[in-house]
């Protein structure tokens, strides 16, 4: 019975992390953008959007990628693993403004069948300065309950580094089990 939460600024590569996760494990993963964004960047009601994170996060086994306050603390109890996503902003940034002009480029629907623009990405809401923000959000702020398992991913390596780990602990317990 294990749960990943995945939590990280955006660029990080959570969600990249978390389908490596779930292929490897054959394990749902669920990226919270898809249940926080509606159509037009529109958000639901809290309680909307809590109901959804209580019921992916309920199940058993899961992978969770994203942060939300609202439903950072439910997800503190139920996460057996906390993965924390700690990647540089100058990688960051990089990541980001190449994978928004891929997703304009191509028109990709994204977060509830929305399209990124220039103004969502370079506006003073936009996409880069909230990355900014959360990326020193996630260096300085970030505490976790008392006696979860934490893992930090920096790089690549890191990230092969935890796969394993997290791949060997999964099919040991399912032996277990």
């Amino acid at each position: 019975m294990s749960r990943v939460w995945i939590i990280g600024p955006p660029g990080a590569g959570k969600t990249y992390f978390s389908h490596l996760l779930s292929e490897k494990l054959n394990v749902c993963t669920y990226e919270l953008d898809n249940f926080y964004w509606k159509s037009n960047w529109s958000r639901p009601e809290d309680e909307d959007f809590i109901k959804d994170v209580k019921t992916i996060a309920d199940n058993n086994e899961w992978i969770i990628d994203g942060y939300y306050e609202l439903a950072s603390e439910y997800l503190n109890t139920r996460a057996t693993i906390l993965i924390k996503m700690e990647i540089s902003l100058p990688v960051l940034l990089f990541r980001i403004i190449k994978r928004s002009i891929k997703r304009m480029l191509h028109k990709t629907k994204v977060c509830g069948g929305n399209e990124e623009n220039i103004l969502f990405l370079l506006s003073k809401e936009g996409l880069l300065r909230y990355a900014v923000n959360q990326h020193l959000f996630f260096k300085n702020s970030i505490t976790v309950k008392e006696g979860s398992k934490v893992m930090l991913v920096r790089n690549n390596k890191d990230m092969k580094k935890v796969t394993e780990l997290i791949c060997a602990e999964w099919h040991e317990q399912r032996k277990r089990d």
